[in-house]
C-alpha cells in the first residue's frame, strides 16, 4: 500500500508532543516537522506517529546550516600570499583603500584598522541603497535589541554585523570599494559603486555569490576566495 501524507489542514490542528508548539508543517517526505523545536514525526498511511522514542531531531542540521561556511579572502602579491580576512556567517566586511603617508603608494599593502571602532564612512547617498540591498539577505542571527545597539555604533550594515574593514594601499581602489558578506546561501560580494569596478574571475560584477577559488580583482589587487 502506498503511504499517504497528512493534509496540511490536519497538521495545523496538531500540537507538538515534544514542546507543545502548534507550529507543525507536513513535508513531501511524509514527515511533520515542528518549527519551534525542529523535531520530526513520521506519517504512516496518513496517521502521524507522535511517539517521542521514534521522533527525528533536525536541530543539529539547522545549527550546522546557521553556523555557515568557514570563508576567507586572501590577498595575492605575485607568487606570494599575504594577509587573510575571515568572513563569518551573519557578518560583513568592506574591502577598500587606506592611504598611509609613511608607505609608498606604489605597492599594494593590506592595512587593517587598529580597533573595531575604525570603519570607512559610506557615501550617504549610497548607504541607504546598500543597507536596503543587504537587508534582503538572510543574515538574521541577532535580536532586534542587539541590532539597534550595534547600529548606533555603526557596527551594522543591513542585516549583517560589520567587522573591521579590510583595507589596501592602492590608489586604484575606492575608499569603500565592495562589501563581502555571508548569509545562509553562502558568501557574497556587492560592489559599492566603486570608481573602477569589481571583477570576479575577469568579469565585472555588481553583485554575485562567490565559490571556492574565485578570484576577486579590485584595482591592481587580487584576492582569492577560500571556502571550507
Amino acid at each position: 500500500m502506498t503511504k499517504k501524507s497528512l493534509p496540511k489542514q490536519y497538521a495545523e490542528a496538531l500540537i507538538c508532543p515534544s514542546c507543545g508548539s502548534e507550529r507543525l508543517i507536513p513535508t513531501k517526505e511524509k514527515i511533520i516537522i515542528c518549527q519551534a523545536c525542529f523535531t520530526g514525526f513520521r506519517v504512516n498511511d496518513g496517521v502521524p506517529d507522535f511517539r517521542l522514542e521514534y521522533s527525528i531531531s533536525f536541530r543539529n542540521k539547522v545549527s550546522a546550516k546557521r553556523k555557515g561556511l568557514h570563508a576567507t579572502v586572501t590577498v595575492l602579491m605575485g607568487d606570494e600570499k599575504t594577509e587573510q580576512a575571515e568572513v563569518k556567517f551573519g557578518h560583513c566586511l568592506i574591502l577598500g583603500r587606506k592611504i598611509n603617508p609613511n608607505q609608498s603608494i606604489d605597492m599594494t599593502v593590506v592595512m587593517k584598522p587598529v580597533s573595531q571602532k575604525t570603519f570607512s564612512k559610506l557615501d550617504p547617498n549610497n548607504q541607504h541603497l546598500i543597507e536596503k540591498y543587504l537587508s534582503r539577505s538572510q543574515g538574521e542571527q541577532f535580536t532586534p535589541e542587539q541590532k539597534q545597539a550595534f547600529s548606533a555604533q555603526n557596527k551594522f550594515l543591513g542585516n549583517f554585523m560589520r567587522d573591521p574593514d579590510f583595507l589596501l594601499n592602492d590608489p586604484s581602489i575606492s575608499r569603500a570599494h565592495a562589501v563581502i558578506y555571508q548569509d545562509t546561501n553562502g558568501i557574497n560580494l556587492l560592489d559599492l559603486y566603486s570608481k573602477n569596478g569589481t571583477y570576479v574571475n575577469g568579469y565585472e560584477v555588481e553583485s554575485c555569490r562567490l565559490r571556492n577559488n574565485d578570484l576577486i580583482s579590485l584595482g591592481t589587487a587580487s584576492m582569492k576566495v577560500n571556502l571550507f
